[in-house]
């Protein structure tokens, strides 16, 4: 795979089945198990791990979701499986638990330096909704979207422009 393209759907497909690794040389699962420290300071696997059908600013070899494998997803197990990680994962990292009901909280000792100010993860919860709702998971998506207009509303000063912009992920 060359390191100035952008990977094919056969590429992309195959890392996130866990078969081949991303430009910088990271299996699906390496991304995944890397420390929270690192989700933090690396910011060129966000892409690849919740991917959107627009090109990135921060990222131009990241991949894009194509007509072809958004109506593929959801009959893929795997890569079903593959999302449904990659978001339990991305949680762990923002701090936040799913109750039964499928809402979500606060887990008990919620990581605050990804809440407490605008900063490159609030551009990441844009990514992850559209992601969720363009591969079938529009339930997480607006469960998601509701705890944060929650938070927005009750713990942070979360503005109405970046709420502007997570509705239209969730909802478009």
């Amino acid at each position: 795979m060359s390191t100035h393209a952008k990977p094919t759907d056969e590429e992309f497909l195959a890392f996130y089945r866990g078969e081949a690794h991303n430009l910088r040389g990271h299996s699906f699962q390496a991304v995944l198990d890397w420390p929270d420290d690192t989700w933090e300071q690396v910011h060129d696997f966000i892409q690849w791990v919740f991917p959107n059908d627009k090109p990135s600013a921060y990222n131009p070899t990241a991949p894009l979701l194509t007509p072809a494998i958004i109506a593929g997803w959801p009959s893929d197990p795997l890569l079903s499986a593959n999302l449904d990680a990659a978001f339990a994962r991305w949680l762990r990292f923002v701090s936040v638990e799913r109750d039964p009901s499928g809402a979500f909280c606060f887990a008990e000792s919620p990581n605050l330096g990804v809440w407490a100010h605008p900063n490159h993860n609030w551009l990441r919860i844009t990514r992850v909704l559209t992601c969720l709702r363009l591969l079938g998971r529009r339930e997480d998506a607006r469960h998601l979207l509701e705890f944060l207009e929650g938070v927005a509303a009750r713990r942070f000063a979360i503005s109405q422009d970046t709420l502007s912009h997570w509705r239209a992920a969730a909802k478009s």
